[in-house]
Formats: C-alpha cells, sequence, structure tokens
C-alpha cells in the first residue's frame, strides 16, 4: 500500500466514524518511506506500521485539538524501538531497556482557519524518557511508537483547547 492509500483510507474512516464534537484533524503525509530507517522488514510491514501511526497522530488530533485546528504532519524518518531476530517460530521484534529507542523525525504546522499558529520540527527519541517518569508505553504494537507521538503531541500542543475556550 502506497502513502497515497494509507490517507486515503485514514480519511475515510474519519468519516465513517462519524463528527465529534470539537474535533480537530490531523494530516500526516510520509516523505520517501521507502527510505526510512526501519519502519518494517517488508512493504506491507511498513505500510501497515505507517497507518498505525497515522491512526494514532489523527486520534490525537481530534482528541485534543478545537474544531478549527488541523496539525499537518510530514514524518521524515522512523526508527522503530528494537531489532528483528528471525527465529524459526517466525521474527520478532526485540527491544532492550539500555537500547534500541523509538526515533521519529518530523516537521510539523498548526492551522486554525487556515492560519498557522505555530511550526516547526522534532526530532523525537524515548531514549531520555527511560530514564525520567512520564512516558508510560502504550500496550500492543509500536506501542513505544504511539507513547512516544503522544507525549510529543502533549507538549507540543496540549494547552491548545484550553486556549481556543
Amino acid at each position: 500500500m502506497h502513502f497515497r492509500s494509507i490517507v486515503g483510507w485514514a480519511a475515510l474512516a474519519a468519516c465513517v466514524a462519524g463528527p465529534a464534537v470539537a474535533a480537530g484533524s490531523a494530516e500526516v503525509r510520509y516523505q520517501q518511506p521507502e527510505r526510512f530507517f526501519d519502519a518494517g522488514e517488508t512493504p506491507r510491514e511498513r505500510d501497515d506500521n505507517l497507518r498505525a501511526l497515522t491512526d494514532r497522530l489523527q486520534s490525537l488530533a481530534v482528541q485534543n485539538l478545537p474544531a478549527d485546528q488541523t496539525l499537518q504532519v510530514e514524518v521524515l524518518d522512523v526508527d522503530l524501538a528494537g531489532y528483528v531476530r528471525h527465529t524459526q517460530r517466525g521474527d520478532l521484534r526485540v527491544v532492550r531497556d539500555d537500547h534500541d529507542s523509538a526515533r521519529i523525525w518530523l516537521r510539523y504546522t498548526l492551522l486554525s482557519n487556515g492560519q498557522a499558529l505555530r511550526s516547526g520540527d522534532a526530532a523525537l527519541s524515548d531514549l531520555a524518557s527511560r530514564k525520567s517518569p512520564g512516558l508510560d508505553h502504550e500496550r500492543g504494537p509500536l506501542g513505544r511508537e504511539k507513547a512516544l507521538l503522544a507525549s510529543w503531541f502533549t507538549k507540543e500542543f496540549g494547552a491548545a483547547r484550553a486556549a481556543a475556550n
């Protein structure tokens, strides 16, 4: 599945889910995902992982941004936590506590009614967060990466809804 398909499916899912009260939105794009450091072992796994990251960012925007705000995110690179170990029982992603942190590089712009409120680049990593409390890893696939996005979102845009009221 290609990037355009990921965006199309995410938009369709948002429409099917129905409108949320005072919900912002997120538009997520990926810059040359086939060149990402480690977004998955195969093109299909990469597409599934990027779809999950897109879903997480869109969910954060819907839950936390005012209705008139849109977060545009361009993901520049992804390095999933851990490494893949090939075993007789199948592939297994191994994550050691002191190594192999999740990393995501992105560029973003927060818009309100089409006007840019703020923009910037971010290099996200959970390496520093493991030494201090506050970043709880989510359960399930890409738990570290989803928690990393949630932590960044809260730090960067946490006051967005309060400022709009």
